[in-house]
């Protein structure tokens, strides 16, 4: 619980001081020791929510500029579905949402092999999402049919770690 409250403490610090600090003025600031104020430093840019620059012989730590998912995703051309451990749909772009008319709000929430979306899924596209989940992400071309364009596309699964 205390490192919690250390590490929390930093992150208010921090964006509080956009330009950055050092882990001396971090440890002052808060009245940490300073070993413990790099460790939660050190783990919060290993995490992604700090980055580090070096300026000279000091190490500036600041808090990372984050770019909300939704807001990256409506960038993306490309049809993104986002899919949590259990292959629940997370999220899904504007353009995956476009090709095959649905809406974000009939998706969200919904297990993809009990979707509107389960028919264009094999089992072997299944196979592997859920084998990027234990790490190891794949490509591979997918054929669908059925909104009345003959497509292929390649689809890649990739894994990854979202903060929350």
């Amino acid at each position: 619980m205390e490192r919690e409250n250390g590490v929390g403490r930093i992150k208010e610090l921090l964006k509080a001081n956009p330009k950055g600090l050092t882990i001396e003025e971090v440890s002052k600031k808060l009245s940490l020791n300073r070993a413990t104020a790099a460790k939660y430093l050190n783990s919060l840019v290993m995490s992604g929510q700090a980055d580090l620059r070096e300026l000279g012989r000091a190490k500036l730590f600041s808090i990372t500029q984050r770019l909300p998912l939704t807001n990256l995703l409506s960038l993306a051309s490309d049809l993104i579905l986002i899919l949590d451990k259990d292959l629940f749909i997370q999220e899904a772009n504007d353009s995956f949402l476009a090709y095959f008319r649905v809406s974000k709000e009939s998706l969200k929430g919904r297990n993809i092999e009990q979707s509107s979306l389960a028919p264009y899924f094999t089992g072997a596209h299944i196979a592997a999402l859920k084998q990027a989940l234990d790490g190891s992400g794949s490509t591979f071309e997918i054929h669908i049919d059925g909104t009345g364009r003959d497509r292929y596309y390649q689809m890649k699964c990739i894994p990854l770690v979202l903060e929350g």
